[in-house]
């Protein structure tokens, strides 16, 4: 009896022994996903670790040294290259933008993508090298994602009639802009909103381009667009519609004022804005409203020409305090210098207030009479270039601090209007009761 129990005990301890082994065996060559990711992150801290003395020039070097999933290589060292050369400021060191972008890449990206894909992995560490730089308006674009920009800015698609950048580090599409007469003004989407969901498909899961695609389609169709506002949902049924990249839009009251609404500043912007100037000229208009609500920005060079056709000849309408390049001055022999009001709130930012300062300064320059209506604007008073990679890629950055004419930058501070609007609902009526009090 004795032997017996003895040989169970044995038996059940042989048995312990070979689940114990079974389990290790399963957490070590992966047939437990949960364990071997845990490994994985594990082993990745552990090489990070071990490394700590290494020294290089360039991000990419240690994360080859760490041992991290294949990336390419060349595309980060030719973002950072891009960088060292061209962003306003000057880059911290290699070795501490690394540690940045492992921090980065552990809490948004390390359990989010495979870390199989090769592209999915250079993405991810080219976007920590973005974050961790700190440029909030820098943007890496594939191909494809390029493409979809010049589209935007310049052509003729059906969709919901909106701009977007793509936030991989949220999975969220931010909209830069809303068309004039768009399917999505009309269903009251802003700029600013995040698109979350198309059609209740997750952005996260769609990706850009599938994102995209699923926005655009047929003509006359609904699609369901949820974004994130603040920090609400909504969700809004939006008919697609032939989407023609028109900037600008003007009308003439009986009292012959003007009024022209400029939306952003495009390839076609300016053609656009001279065909209003040209129409007001002719109907012997005795004041203008310029209206850049919600105006994201664009173009320096399209900002700079309509500048260049109000004001005289000479005229200088912006200069960079970082002696990026020269002032630019107007350098069009027309000029519109008639009484004006400018109206703007906290979504105008970029080119849209130079533009909204530029006018502020001619009034204070003494070439007409200005008031400006509405909200402080956003505060953005630099300006980014895009630089293109031979893979069809491009890396957008800040490279310059840009100012109005008076030399003064608005950056993190807006523009603040001279006649505050209570009620920005009513912002439209106080701009026809200033103009009024400056045409009598």
């Amino acid at each position: 009896m004795k032997n017996k129990i003895s040989y169970t005990i044995k038996l059940s301890l042989f048995i312990s022994l070979i689940l114990c082994v079974l389990l290790c065996a399963a957490s070590c060559f992966g047939t437990n996903d949960t364990a071997e990711h845990l490994y994985e992150k594990e082993a990745l801290l552990a090489r990070i670790e071990e490394c700590g003395g290494f020294s290089a020039s360039y991000v990419h070097s240690y994360f080859e040294e760490w041992y991290f999933p294949e990336f390419s290589a060349s595309r980060l060292y030719s973002v950072e290259n891009a960088f060292k050369k061209q962003y306003v400021e000057t880059l911290p060191p290699a070795s501490e933008l690394a540690l940045k972008m492992k921090d980065c890449f552990f809490e948004y990206f390390f359990d989010e993508i495979d870390l199989r894909d090769k592209e999915k992995m250079t993405l991810a560490l080219i976007d920590c090298f973005i974050y961790s730089v700190g440029d909030d308006y820098a943007i890496y674009r594939t191909p494809e994602e390029y493409d979809n920009y010049n589209e935007d800015m310049s052509g003729e698609i059906i969709g919901i009639g909106v701009q977007v950048l793509f936030d991989r580090l949220e999975n969220t599409c931010l909209i830069e802009s809303v068309n004039f007469g768009s399917g999505a003004e009309a269903a009251g989407i802003l700029p600013g909103d995040y698109i979350i969901a198309v059609d209740d498909m997750p952005v996260s899961e769609l990706g850009y381009e599938k994102t995209i695609s699923a926005v655009r389609g047929e003509e006359g169709t609904r699609v369901k667009i949820t974004v994130k506002r603040e920090d609400k949902e909504l969700s809004f049924d939006v008919t697609r519609s032939l989407v023609v990249a028109r900037s600008v839009t003007y009308s003439i009251n009986e009292e012959k004022i003007g009024y022209i609404k400029i939306t952003s500043f495009k390839d076609n912007t300016f053609e656009q804005f001279k065909e209003a100037i040209d129409s007001f000229e002719e109907a012997g208009c005795v004041g203008v409203i310029y209206d850049l609500q919600n105006n994201p920005g664009g173009y320096l060079s399209a900002v700079v020409d309509m500048l260049s056709y109000i004001a005289p000849k000479g005229t200088q309408l912006v200069s960079f305090s970082n002696d990026y390049a020269s002032p630019i001055k107007a350098d069009h022999p027309h000029t519109f210098l008639i009484p004006t009001v400018v109206i703007c709130n906290r979504y105008t930012a970029s080119a849209g207030e130079l533009f909204t300062a530029a006018i502020r300064d001619f009034g204070k320059d003494g070439m007409l009479e200005v008031t400006i209506v509405g909200e402080t604007s956003y505060g953005k008073g630099i300006m980014q270039n895009t630089f293109s990679f031979s893979d069809g890629s491009t890396i957008t950055m800040t490279v310059a601090y840009y100012n109005p004419p008076s030399g003064v930058n608005y950056h993190k501070i807006g523009i603040t209007p001279d006649v505050p609007s209570e009620d920005m609902a009513g912002v439209l009526y106080d701009a026809y009761e200033e103009i009024s009090k400056l045409i009598k």
